[in-house]
């Protein structure tokens, strides 16, 4: 797929969506090359998985601006719906996820650093 991106020149009209591709394929290797039960692999994930949270918004992003290019008022007002929805869920998801830490009494996570 990446190469069918570049050959077409879809890459340069979609380059969010090019380099989630890009990016896909070492995601989807590395728990054949380094063993899902490795530590190695769970360094991995811990990077690779919220790059790739990030990576899926912003390939819909991608998308819905250019299916609403042509529709200036269209794309204004998703476009800000977009950025509200988007922020909302982020909030959602990062109390749930320090709340679950905190009523457990564990610490947060370090993420290696």
């Amino acid at each position: 797929m990446v190469v069918q991106l570049l050959r077409t020149g879809l890459a340069r009209k979609y380059p969010v969506f090019f380099l989630y591709f890009l990016l896909r394929t070492p995601y989807v290797l590395a728990p054949i090359i380094l063993g899902v039960k490795s530590p190695t692999y769970f360094k991995f994930w811990l990077w690779a998985d919220p790059i790739f949270c990030v990576l899926y918004i912003l390939v819909v992003f991608e998308l819905y601006r250019l299916v609403l290019a042509n529709y200036k008022g269209l794309h204004t007002v998703g476009r800000w719906a977009m950025y509200v929805i988007s922020a909302i869920s982020v909030a959602i998801s990062a109390s749930l996820c320090f709340r679950n830490f905190v009523s457990r009494g564990e610490r947060l996570p370090s993420f290696g650093m």
